[in-house]
């Protein structure tokens, strides 16, 4: 390592050359998780409810999901939705922690037969396969094929009854609830539900035409059929017949009582 040491006051610079020096330092994997989320009003979150190595990137990931999961149950109880929604909060988000955290230490437990540059990365990586179903707001449905209760919404391009084109990604993106109507007769049934006026909104998207059956094949649907989607992008019911009563059985915990409103 070269030094360029200060010029002196009336004379020239020097050099001055020293050796090479080298850091060493160990690194101890961690790994870890709390044994509970809640205590009270106490909710642990992020690095303070699980700790990962840090081969696969996953410790953020999860952190920030686990802070989304918990800000909009925070927000519908705060709005009078019932209180023990916040205890889903553990019980949907402690086994994705596990999941990821045996993940991560496999990864880890590679690296002496490969770099981590040379690991592979899919949607389990990734998180894109990540399912809340058979948790205690997925209960199951009688007869449902496709996507279910549970499950990460799927993206897809529709057009609107306005000819407007968008993705029901863009619709997704905020704090409320996302009520997806495909075809006529679901577009209809939605001018007369209940919802809360208080807590999350209900933002409608009517999905007509030749969309409604591209976006009702993403979701493994046959037409007219509700999707109600949650805050942070997940599926929270499905129904083909009287989407009232499918959300009023599938969705009754996430909600405040409710008001006669239209959805947005």
């Amino acid at each position: 390592m070269s030094v360029r040491p200060p010029v002196p006051s009336g004379g020239a610079a020097r050099c001055a050359t020293s050796p090479a020096r080298t850091r060493t330092s160990t690194s101890r994997r961690s790994r870890g998780a709390a044994e509970q989320y809640r205590a009270g009003n106490v909710f642990l979150a992020g690095d303070a409810a699980h700790v990962h190595p840090p081969t696969g990137a996953q410790g953020l990931n999860t952190g920030v999901q686990d802070a989304y999961n918990l800000g909009w149950k925070l927000a519908q109880v705060l709005a009078g939705a019932p209180d023990a929604l916040l205890d889903t909060y553990e019980a949907e988000r402690q086994p994705v922690a596990a999941r990821v955290l045996g993940l991560s230490a496999g990864i880890y437990a590679r690296m002496s037969d490969r770099t981590l540059a040379a690991a592979r990365r899919g949607d389990e990586e990734r998180q894109l396969a990540l399912s809340y179903r058979g948790g205690p707001l997925a209960r199951a449905q009688d007869g449902t094929a496709g996507v279910c209760a549970g499950d990460r919404a799927p993206d897809a391009r529709y057009t609107d009854a306005t000819g407007r084109t968008a993705t029901l990604f863009d619709a997704f993106r905020g704090p409320h609830f996302t009520l997806i109507a495909i075809g006529d007769a679901a577009i209809d049934a939605t001018a007369h539900l209940a919802w809360p006026g208080a807590g999350a909104a209900l933002k409608a998207v009517h999905v007509t035409g030749d969309a409604a059956g591209k976006v009702a094949r993403a979701y493994g649907l046959s037409t007219p059929a509700h999707v109600l989607v949650r805050p942070d992008g997940y599926v929270a019911c499905t129904a083909r017949g009287n989407a009232a009563q499918a959300i009023g059985e599938h969705a009754g915990l996430m909600l405040p009582p409710a008001t006669e409103a239209a959805p947005a």
